[in-house]
């Protein structure tokens, strides 16, 4: 076993003995989207429309906000765009490392030239560089918004490249740590289809064969009989988890229509 290697097994082992000492035993709490904001508005308004679907139909979202991108966009104008009011403006290490023991994912909303200079390098000086280091080092999945707009404004001709094959090499660095670049106008398909993949292998097979489609999961029953539903008619295209039919039927919820398994 090589350095790295061993390094990274000894990361792993330190933040399992923490996870269990945070929690005293008991379950851990379910994990929940974290969704990291640097100092960058670039193809802003389509990510902020895709983090309140994702806080609305797969939430709740908590949310990491840079002091660069409060400076752009203030964390009550974001909480008003998004629906996301689980904040955090400043993370210690230890901080980042707890937030991170009940993360399912890590979606980087937006990502400056600074924060991803820091990333590839590992750096750990400012709220985005701890957090990525903590969620590279726990194995969490990395997804990264990308704008529609190109990475670097192209150079000017006659002009040197060299800042735009930095900004891809920092980006080649970032997937090998395992990131996931995704358009940022589909984040939400994408993140569905990775976390259904993970919950419901059956449904995520249909899915991929139907192509996009509303999913009904465990979490959206369990809303729905909240608010006092007895029945619920689905859409024809909807699709529905094995965990969701199962957890209808354990609360008496009649599910109709859909793509029922």
């Amino acid at each position: 076993m090589d350095t790295a290697s061993l390094r990274r097994l000894i990361e792993q082992t330190v933040i399992q003995v923490l996870r269990e000492q945070a929690t005293g035993g008991e379950s851990p709490p379910e994990p929940r989207p974290l969704v990291l904001m640097t100092g960058c508005v670039n193809g802003l308004e389509p990510v902020l429309h895709q983090i309140r679907r994702l806080n609305e139909e797969m939430g709740p979202v908590r949310a990491a906000l840079s002091e660069s991108f409060c400076q752009l966009v203030t964390p009550e104008s974001f909480s008003e765009d998004t629906g996301v009011t689980d904040l955090h403006l400043s993370l210690t290490r230890a901080e980042a490392e707890n937030l991170v023991m009940s993360t399912s994912l890590l979606l980087v909303g937006c990502l400056s030239a600074n924060s991803r200079a820091k990333m590839a390098l590992g750096l750990s000086d400012s709220l985005p560089s701890i957090l990525w280091l903590a969620a590279r080092n726990a194995q969490i999945p990395i997804f990264i918004a990308q704008p529609p707009e190109p990475l670097v404004t192209p150079p000017s001709p006659g002009a040197s490249p060299a800042r735009k094959t930095q900004a891809e090499e920092q980006m080649s660095i970032l997937r090998a740590d395992g990131a996931q670049p995704v358009p940022a106008k589909e984040i939400f398909t994408h993140l569905q289809r990775f976390l259904l993949e993970r919950a419901d292998p059956v449904a995520a097979k249909r899915l991929r064969e139907a192509g996009p489609r509303p999913i009904i999961t465990a979490e959206d029953v369990e809303r729905a009989h909240r608010r006092g539903m007895k029945r619920w008619d689905l859409p024809r295209e909807a699709i529905v988890t094995m965990a969701a039919h199962d957890r209808a039927r354990d609360l008496g919820l009649e599910l109709t229509g859909g793509n029922l398994p």
